[in-house]
């Protein structure tokens, strides 16, 4: 056995002594719960650390937690290198410690077959796919370990199918595929590059998903691109959008959001200032939060969520959680593989859903201070 996962193994059999603990449930396939196993966990189940967590992330099959110090731990798929370990191994079932040179590591971000990291001296970081330019390396080849991109000052990243990195200065860049990058040239984008369109906006949200992408800027307004065939642009129609368009008639003052981690059944979702939820693209499962399965094509309000006070969405593949201003974690929409965190989903694993916002019980008297959702499987961090 590899000598770095016996010593993981000893950590976890370690008492707890990090102020945070991390949880997972859903599909567990190649070891994405980091359970050991390849189960499926229907309610949140403990992951302990001895390092203390401070966010979670979650890709396809893939998760990783970055702890005070600034290092990585990372646990599922390693195919192509997606979670950085240069080792040959395709799976990881437990926490493995991912080391990034001698960085400090301060933000992290899982895709759908790569990943990305952050520096303290905001130097991007890149792992995995790189078929179309993906990690910003001016090539095509995968990266088996984390590399350094060439791109200065970052603040912000996303990565889904495309990366996105915002600056210091709240200019925002993208790599990857060229009908998802924001850019019609029809060329894959290799390079971090500057989104145009932007030079009077000052950008402070971001997301990348497997089908589109979306800004936010200091104004409250919500910028789409990319693929629109499940009304996910939020345009009122299901046209691809080469470069970013902003969303009309949409007056709210939007502070974040979310789009979804699936390459079918594609939604939005975001939070404007005051807590209030949107959502709109496809409603399969009911995974919108209307009560239905109807399709939106532009952004509708959650309305069993008024008077909750919600500060994050989270928009799955075919489900979506948010988070309270309270530290309480709601979800909603398909419930297959325990991906809600509900118990009932372990006698009805195919036919469960929920069509409305449900607190998920196990957290009841735990605070939950940061999520993340895959298509199949969620990690959250909850404060002792």
């Amino acid at each position: 056995m590899d000598k770095n996962i016996t010593e993981i193994k000893q950590i976890n059999q370690l008492n707890k002594t990090g102020n945070n603990n991390v949880y997972t449930w859903g599909f567990g396939k190649t070891g994405s719960l980091g359970t050991g196993k390849e189960n499926s966990e229907a309610i949140p189940i403990c992951i302990k650390f001895k390092e203390n967590i401070t966010s979670v992330s979650s890709g396809l099959h893939t998760s990783m937690c970055l702890t005070e110090d600034g290092n990585i731990y990372a646990f599922g798929c390693n195919k192509q290198g997606r979670i950085g370990l240069n080792s040959g191994v395709s799976e990881i079932k437990i926490p493995l410690l991912i080391k990034i040179s001698n960085n400090k590591i301060t933000k992290i971000s899982c895709g759908k077959n790569h990943s990305l990291a952050v520096n303290n001296f905001g130097i991007a970081f890149g792992t995995g796919y790189n078929k179309h330019g993906e990690l910003g390396l001016n090539d095509n080849f995968d990266r088996l370990e984390f590399t350094q991109i060439n791109i200065k000052d970052v603040n912000q990243i996303s990565a889904g199918s495309i990366s996105l990195f915002l600056d210091f200065d709240n200019k925002i860049y993208s790599c990857g595929k060229s009908k998802l990058s924001g850019f019609s040239s029809g060329f894959d984008i290799t390079v971090p590059t500057l989104i145009k369109g932007f030079e009077n906006e000052v950008i402070v949200s971001i997301s990348s998903g497997y089908t589109h992408s979306a800004c936010v800027n200091s104004n409250g307004q919500i910028y789409t691109w990319g693929e629109g065939s499940d009304f996910q642009l939020g345009h009122g129609n299901k046209k691809r959008q080469q470069i970013p368009k902003l969303i009309e008639n949409f007056h709210y003052h939007i502070n974040q959001i979310s789009c979804s981690v699936g390459e079918k059944h594609c939604h939005t979702t975001c939070v404007d200032k005051e807590g209030n939820v949107f959502s709109w693209g496809s409603g399969y499962k009911c995974k919108l939060g209307h009560g239905d399965t109807k399709d939106i094509s532009t952004p509708k309000q959650i309305q069993y969520l008024i008077g909750t006070k919600v500060i994050k969405c989270f928009s799955g593949g075919i489900h979506t959680a948010v988070l309270t201003q309270d530290n309480k974690c709601l979800t909603f929409g398909c419930g297959s593989d325990g991906r809600l965190g509900h118990k009932e989903s372990e006698d009805l694993n195919v036919l469960y859903k929920e069509s409305k916002p449900r607190e998920i019980e196990y957290f009841s008297n735990k605070n939950v201070i940061d999520l993340s959702c895959s298509y199949y499987h969620c990690i959250a961090l909850v404060s002792n």
